[in-house]
């Protein structure tokens, strides 16, 4: 992104600044467009190598931003070279556009319940060489990732994997009862607070556990 965001510069600052002289100006309109070309590879490299770390350690909202950012740049690159060799367009218009409908698709997207649904697929197809990370979804996701949690709740078979989930749902359910105003009426809490309601879960402790497997072995 850093490297982009030097090329659009220099691309920027030569096309405000060509010279009159015409081969001066085909030279600088060549060396721009294969400036956004080699823009477009980086992004394209990079891509494949977030993909490529992303199938070993599953998602996250930080992997999922780098994709979103990723193509947005590429989209952006596109204006770019019309740009560079018409000239006839507000560049700055124009990112902020496509800035702003990425903006806008991403709050549309129910980002949290996709890193939860995704990583679960890809763990029980075992295409996740290092299994789910339990600690950053119990510890980064919040109320819409509430369905998909419940799900691997149910399913999964470690114990201390199940009591951590348990604590996440505890403490979301603890979250979303809180007495609140109409004005700060949330869906997705409301939605959380509906599904785990019939579960009647509670909050465990490490010791609790510990102690009562011990007292059933004795």
């Amino acid at each position: 992104m850093f490297i982009t965001v030097i090329n659009f510069a220099i691309i920027l600052f030569t096309s405000a600044n060509q010279k009159k002289e015409e081969t001066k100006n085909v030279y600088t309109k060549w060396m721009n467009v294969l400036m956004c070309i080699f823009t477009i590879v980086i992004a394209i490299s990079a891509f494949m190598r977030m993909h490529l770390y992303e199938s070993e350690f599953g998602y996250t909202f930080l992997r999922l931003m780098v994709y979103v950012i990723l193509v947005t740049e590429m989209i952006a690159i596109l204006p770019t070279i019309y740009y560079v060799v018409k000239g006839k367009i507000n560049l700055l218009k124009s990112y902020f556009i496509i800035a702003l409908t990425m903006y806008v698709i991403i709050n549309f997207i129910n980002i949290d319940y996709q890193i939860v649904k995704n990583n679960i697929d890809r763990a029980e197809k075992g295409k996740l060489v290092h299994g789910l990370d339990i600690n950053y979804l119990v510890n980064n996701l919040g109320t819409d990732a509430v369905p998909q949690m419940v799900y691997l709740y149910h399913r999964t078979t470690d114990e201390e994997d199940k009591r951590r989930i348990n604590n996440y749902l505890c403490n979301i359910e603890k979250e979303a009862k809180k007495e609140r105003s109409f004005q700060e009426w949330n869906l997705s809490k409301d939605r959380a607070k509906r599904e785990l309601e019939p579960l009647q879960l509670k909050y465990q402790s490490k010791s609790t556990r510990k102690t009562t497997r011990s007292n059933s072995n004795i």
